[in-house]
């Protein structure tokens, strides 16, 4: 099963919502809710990914070019793409100016004409149509988590919109505020189990069980 593009994501959300028709919600609302779901989800497990920069005269590197940056977790400078076999040289560095600038602290220097640096990091997932995305990178296996996060919110949403609406009862505000909570403590629940088993995954002092 491949990761599901918006459209697809936002008939499961409409499903749980028993919204289908999108009588209570708009298309717009579930899109919204669907990112917000989408950021908290990736700040707890996103998308590991690897750039090469090309090395320069300094010690300063603008990140820009790396889309939905979280973090920068290592790099590995310098870095000689022909020589596969060869232990990483991880360089010591920091972020500076929001993220936006790597600063390297490493004893030599980088050149024009060096070999490049090799960048690791983390960055935010992407859903297919969703602000443009042209791929969905969420893993598989989290799906119904995210679909869960995006209910939460867009039951949020509602929440306060019935606080100063006409409605059949005095206490539906109330009412959907508690179910909306529900959801959204339920999602916060999944993300903590899902925070375990990352760290568990990257630490080596943890026995992973074997899938066979």
């Amino acid at each position: 099963m491949a990761a599901k593009k918006l459209a697809d994501l936002r008939d499961l959300v409409e499903s749980d919502l028993v919204d289908a028709s999108n009588v209570t919600w708009s298309t717009a609302e579930l899109d919204r809710a669907i990112r917000q779901a989408l950021q908290r989800y990736s700040l707890v497990r996103p998308w590991q990914a690897i750039a090469t920069i090309n090395a320069a005269d300094g010690r300063e590197y603008s990140l820009a070019a790396l889309t939905g940056l979280i973090d920068v977790e290592a790099v590995w400078w310098p870095y000689d793409a022909a020589d596969a076999d060869a232990l990483p040289a991880w360089c010591d560095f920091e972020l500076w100016n929001n993220n936006t600038v790597l600063f390297l602290k490493s004893a030599e220097c980088p050149s024009p004409g060096d070999h490049p640096l090799r960048v690791f990091y983390t960055r935010m997932h992407t859903i297919k149509d969703l602000d443009g995305a042209s791929t969905s990178t969420y893993f598989e296996e989290d799906e119904e988590t995210l679909v869960l996060g995006a209910v939460a919110y867009a039951a949020v949403q509602q929440a306060r919109y019935t606080v100063d609406a006409v409605n059949a009862s005095a206490r539906t505000p109330e009412h959907f505020m508690s179910w909306a909570r529900a959801r959204m403590d339920e999602f916060e629940a999944a993300l903590v189990r899902l925070a375990w088993r990352v760290t568990r995954h990257r630490d080596n002092r943890v026995p992973v069980p074997v899938r066979v």
